[in-house]
Formats: structure tokens, sequence, C-alpha cells
């Protein structure tokens, strides 16, 4: 049996962990898998356990020495620490090169170690969530990836231009993502009460996920239309950035905001809480890659505002099955915002549209055949 080796040095709850859960549903039963991280793989285990997969049949490996490549690395001891990690993973790596396997990356960070699987001539499939198209080092990262990796698998059609420049002939495919459907007998009777509308946003605070944009939208609401709305947050601060979580307490107490943008922290069920809520939020000013919160929403029946650019744009038709604003543009977000509360957006035609959208295409039925298929054609080769 052939043995796929996952690496997976970043272990969180967000979006590349969720849908690496996924892909190892998919392989489990196929494949001999062994899972490497870095630090830690509690997140993980818990979200493969979710997806039915026993973890006894998967192996968990901590590999210390994994490479991985961030902004931090762009110092003299940030060079030498990932020299040092490099040298060591390549050491370790050349004891497998005669066994039969594929290594699996789930990361660009990670994209060292498809340079060590070139080096010993093993196959290696990158899964690329990201678009660092905007960073040097992102750039540099794609120019490696693309000349080291057998395979790459794009979430998006944003990520494959970030990937290979948009190349027909390149090594790299788009598949989008697709998880669990845990709602089919909840949004059946999913009504919206139009008198109170009610919105959620869930992801990291931080500027570039739309948070500041989105409060400045609600502030110009309250202060213009005299219109209150009430949007809860779930999410918590990135782990190199965790002052921005009181540097927006602060940013929504200058506003006037405390009782309109609710902070939740972070919780592990606000994937399920959406089936809630009227209206999900996903204002990012950065080029989201393919966010799962759009999908989760969708999954959810409700209806899905985000922002025209990254990949979400890919699979909302604007006016159909959600809405699309421009980045930045304060008073198009405030503009939506009150037509919806004042009824001139159906809200349950197209969060209705988005949820048949879901079934389509974003399920992870349909995420996981297109992972076996696309493994079944690269062992071929």
């Amino acid at each position: 049996m052939v043995k796929v080796i996952i690496v997976h040095p970043i272990d969180d709850s967000y979006g590349a962990t969720k849908i690496l859960s996924y892909v190892v549903s998919a392989l489990n039963n196929r494949f001999q898998v062994e899972i490497w991280f870095k630090d830690d793989c509690n997140h993980i285990k818990a979200l493969i356990l979710q997806q039915g997969v026993e973890t006894e049949k998967v192996c968990f490996k901590k590999v210390k020495e994994i490479p991985i490549i961030h902004s931090k690395v762009l110092t003299a001891k940030g060079v030498y620490s990932l020299a040092k990690d490099a040298t060591k993973f390549c050491i370790l790596l050349s004891k497998y090169r005669s066994e039969n396997l594929v290594f699996y990356i789930n990361t660009y960070a990670a994209g060292l170690v498809s340079l060590a699987c070139k080096i010993y001539g093993i196959k290696n499939i990158v899964h690329c969530h990201e678009n660092q198209s905007h960073k040097v080092l992102g750039r540099m990262l794609a120019s490696l990836v693309i000349r080291t990796a057998d395979t790459i698998i794009c979430v998006s059609k944003v990520v494959k231009q970030y990937v290979d420049g948009g190349k027909l002939s390149s090594n790299s495919v788009v598949i989008m993502n697709g998880i669990k459907d845990v709602f089919c007998d909840q949004v059946i009777n999913k009504k919206t009460d139009i008198e109170k509308v009610k919105f959620l946003i869930v992801g990291r605070v931080m500027p570039e996920k739309g948070y500041w944009f989105l409060a400045q939208a609600v502030e110009m609401l309250k202060r213009e239309d005299n219109v209150s709305i009430t949007v809860d947050c779930f999410g918590d601060a990135p782990p190199n950035r965790p002052y921005l979580l009181d540097d927006f307490r602060e940013y929504l107490k200058s506003l006037d905001l405390e009782n309109e943008v609710i902070l939740h922290g972070f919780s592990s069920n606000a994937d399920i809480e959406m089936v809630n809520y009227d209206v999900v939020l996903v204002p990012s000013i950065m080029s989201d890659p393919f966010p799962t919160t759009v999908l989760e929403a969708m999954r959810a029946q409700s209806l899905v505002i985000a922002t025209d650019h990254g990949g979400a744009a890919e699979i909302i038709d604007h006016g159909t099955n959600g809405i699309l604003i421009k980045k930045d543009d304060i008073r198009g977000l405030k503009n939506v915002l009150s037509a919806l509360i004042s009824h001139q957006i159906d809200i349950c035609y197209l969060s209705k549209n988005g949820r048949s959208f879901y079934e389509r295409c974003l399920t992870d039925k349909a995420f996981e055949k297109n992972i076996i298929s696309l493994f079944d054609s690269f062992l071929k080769d």
C-alpha cells in the first residue's frame, strides 16, 4: 500500500486545517496515512474525528525540524534557524527515499519540503491555500514550488494565478474546497425575521479580514441613518499579533459601537452557529484565496456578503446567490446593510440559492471525489 505522508506544520482550527481533515477522510481508506506536525496536532486530530476517521488508523509523527518560511526568517537569526531545520529535515528525508510513498504538503510555507523531495526523487503534492503574490517572499516561494512540486492543488483560480501565472500547461490544478453537510434538516424550515436581521462575522480579528472596514460601515449607518444593527463576531487575533484584539476593542469604543459590534472570542462551534444567523459578512480587504467561511455560510443557508476579489468572487453570483461589494468601499457596504434591514434585498431568495449552489458544488463528497481522482491519476503517471 502506498504511504501518504502529510506535512502539516501549522495546526489551528481555521480553513486549511479544516480542509485537511477532509483530505485525510478521502485518503484514509485507500492509503497508509501519516501526518508530520511541527509542534501540535490537537486541532487536526479533533477535526479528523469529526469526519468519522479513527485516529488510531492515522500515524502522527512530531517533526520539529520541518522548515517553515515566514516573515521572521528575514533576519540573520531567522536564516540560521531555517538553514539548520532544512539540513536536519534533509537528513531525515534521506531515510525515506527508497519507500513507496508520496508527500502531501499542506501549506506553501513548507515549500522547502517540496525542494527536499525533489532532491531525493520523492513524489510530492503541494496544496496551496494561500495567495502571497503581494509579498516578495511569497513570490519567491511560488517561483520555487512551481519547479519542485510534481502537482500543485490550488483552491481557486486566484490562487492558480499566484502559483503559475495562469499558465494552462503548468503542473497546477484547481480543486475547490468542500465541507460536510450538517444542516440538511435544519435549513428546510429556516426562517428569517426581516424585522430583526441577525448578522455574523467569523475569522481572525485583523484589519486584513475587514473588521475595521465593517465597523466603519456600521458606524456610518448609525450616524447617517440613525439605525443600529448588531453584529456578532467570532474569532481571535492571529498568534503573531495578539495585540490586535485589544486594538479593535479600543477602535469600537472610539466609534461608540461597543453595543453594536459584539466580540465573543474564538468559538470552535462558530460554523455550527451560522444556521442561527441570516447574514454572514466576509468583508476581507486582503484577497482571500477561498474563504471557508463562505462555504459554511452557504451550507447554513445564510446570505453571504463578501468583497469582490479573491476566491469568494468565483462562487458568489452577485444578486443571485450572494452579494459582492468593493473592498474599502465603506459607503457601499453601508448601503447594502441599509437595504437589508429595510427589506430592499430578498434575504430568503439569495440564501436559498446559496444553499442550492453549496449542494451542487461545495460538499465534502464532491471535494473528496476530486482529491481521490487526482491521487489516482498522479500515481498512474
